[in-house]
């Protein structure tokens, strides 16, 4: 990242040699996933449509991608340097919040009150978002959609790019690799990556830290979405035939376990297999 003492052309620059690395790193993931699987195909032409994956519209509201990527960069944004920009702002706001809520005595009581004001200057659009889906919902345990940090990415995007860059080498399922990695889990953190940096240039202004992303924290989102987009590989070195044979085992196993549990079920139902207690 350059210093704060240079110019609006090198800062221009240095974001297209951001932008031009994101690219590179995107195309070499692409190119190593087409020798695996699509070895006639081009690697330009995967890569376009990979690409073509921030127009696409993803829940709640119908935002592209690219929209939803540029909405959770200027939060990043705001609440990082706003607090800095609007010092006396962002104090009167925390205490009228002090103000309105009953603190109470002690200093605990202070700090969580204080806590309570920072969330809520915080800006977080995935946060009320789900704020707004909670009134929808069945009533159940509140738990309040601002705590933590706001989150990293956003799940419906990785979503999109796990079903593109399967569809691209045409295959129905994401698979996510193993611990050592995996080729469609490199080509996803180059293209998550290079999609955040494309919102980033549109959206935050000059001097901010460019976005990253990292293989665990996509591997964190995928698990949580349900139903599950991926499948896990064998491990290196195994037979993928063997690891087929042990699931289709493993199915079968589960479903003859419930025919034995419905069979002992109806004998135990049937008029005289128990003995009346004197």
């Amino acid at each position: 990242m350059p210093h704060d003492g240079v110019g609006r052309e090198d800062e221009m620059a240095w974001r297209r040699e951001i932008f031009r690395a994101a690219e590179r790193r995107l195309f070499d993931s692409v190119d190593r996933l087409r020798r695996r699987y699509r070895p006639d195909d081009l690697s330009d032409d995967l890569v376009q449509a990979i690409k073509q994956t921030v127009h696409r519209s993803v829940p709640p509201y119908g935002l592209s991608v690219l929209q939803t990527l540029g909405e959770r960069e200027r939060d990043r944004v705001f609440n990082s340097q706003s607090g800095a920009q609007f010092p006396d702002i962002k104090k009167g706001f925390v205490d009228e919040i002090l103000r309105a809520v009953d603190v109470g005595v002690g200093p605990r009581r202070h700090q969580r009150a204080v806590r309570f004001a920072e969330n809520t200057w915080k800006q977080d659009a995935a946060a009320d978002r789900r704020a707004r889906a909670q009134k929808d919902k069945p009533h159940k345990r509140w738990r309040s959609p601002y705590r933590g940090q706001p989150e990293v990415y956003d799940a419906p995007s990785v979503g999109v790019f796990c079903d593109a860059i399967a569809a691209a080498v045409g295959r129905t399922r994401f698979e996510r690799g193993n611990r050592q990695g995996g080729l469609m889990m490199d080509a996803l953190v180059a293209a998550m990556e290079w999609a955040m940096i494309v919102a980033w240039l549109g959206t935050a202004p000059m001097g901010t830290p460019v976005p990253k992303a990292t293989r665990q924290g996509l591997v964190n989102v995928i698990r949580k979405q349900k139903p599950m987009r991926t499948i896990k590989s064998p491990r290196p070195g195994g037979n993928a035939l063997w690891y087929l044979f042990l699931r289709a085992t493993w199915r079968g196993s589960e479903e003859a376990q419930r025919a034995d549990s419905d069979e002992t079920r109806k004998r135990k139902s049937r008029p005289g297999m128990h003995r009346e207690r004197s």
